[in-house]
């Protein structure tokens, strides 16, 4: 099995993933099979709060490893800037929660969006 290929998103990407451009000014990666986008991990800068997001294609599911990997890996680029991430678990992804814990992200509230994680810098 090919791994995915990572590269920055761009507003093109994102707008081949999503349909639309981004609301918001966001710092993001994507993944890609065979060219085409599968994933995209991102922190955004909203109302003086980084929230980091995420969002993958059936295809990227088989990819955990992959998954796990990139998300650390990215996180550990943003924390090395001082800057607290929060994240609201996806309530649709069954598995957000564990993911944000193994990342690293402690539990802070539950709102109407959903738990909310706050990763500490340290």
């Amino acid at each position: 099995m090919v791994e995915p290929e990572i590269r920055p998103a761009t507003s093109e990407a994102l707008r081949a993933f999503w349909g639309h451009s981004s609301p918001q000014s966001v710092k993001a990666i994507m993944a890609f099979l065979d060219g085409k986008p599968v994933g995209v991990l991102g922190v955004s800068y909203d109302g003086g709060q980084l929230l980091a997001f995420s969002e993958i294609r059936d295809e990227l599911r088989p990819y955990k490893w992959f998954i796990y990997k990139t998300a650390w890996r990215f996180l550990q680029d943003v924390k090395r800037k001082g800057w607290p991430i929060q994240a609201v678990a996806n309530k649709r992804e069954r598995n957000s929660a564990r993911l944000l814990k193994q990342l690293g992200f402690v539990y802070l509230d539950t709102t109407v969006d959903g738990e909310v994680y706050e990763c500490p810098i340290q």
